[in-house]
């Protein structure tokens, strides 16, 4: 389980960079981010196969339950809501872009969590506040304002 869950993590990290960096709409954009929806899927799914941590249910178990609500409320919305939701683009991107941060801050604490850093605050601060911070600032005030067509 560790494995898969490492390998999907890997290819939800290269996915969702290029569908973040592609043009929104494009075939490239469609195919990448069914890529990158399924690897976040997978990953998520994996994870609760994982106890070698703690031996039983773990925070990041709860991140894997968010993590699977926001790319499955991103493909409902993007496949069956496009005509009755008006700024639907804006809620998908929201939660993709959302779903990746939680990705890139999971990845940062679990790496980082490793390393020889006594201060946990300091630590909470750097690679989980930080990360999450820039990530949404990232989208709300510079993504969101580049794509055509979305009402926020």
């Amino acid at each position: 389980m560790i494995s898969l869950h490492i390998y999907t993590s890997i290819l939800a990290i290269v996915s969702g960079l290029i569908v973040l960096l592609s043009t929104k709409g494009t075939l490239v954009h469609l195919i990448v981010g069914r890529i990158y929806a399924l690897a976040m899927v997978t990953l998520a799914v994996a994870s609760f196969g994982i106890y070698e941590v703690t031996g039983s249910f773990y925070i990041f178990h709860a991140i894997s339950i968010q993590s699977l609500i926001f790319v499955i409320a991103a493909v409902v919305i993007a496949r069956f809501m496009r005509t009755t939701l008006s700024n639907w683009q804006a809620w998908h991107g929201r939660f993709m872009v959302y779903s990746y941060i939680t990705l890139i801050v999971t990845g940062t604490a679990q790496f980082f969590d490793r390393l020889p850093i006594a201060n946990t605050t300091l630590r909470a601060l750097v690679f989980l506040t930080l990360p999450a911070v820039l990530g949404w600032a990232y989208f709300e005030f510079y993504y969101l304002k580049k794509q055509p067509n979305t009402d926020t």
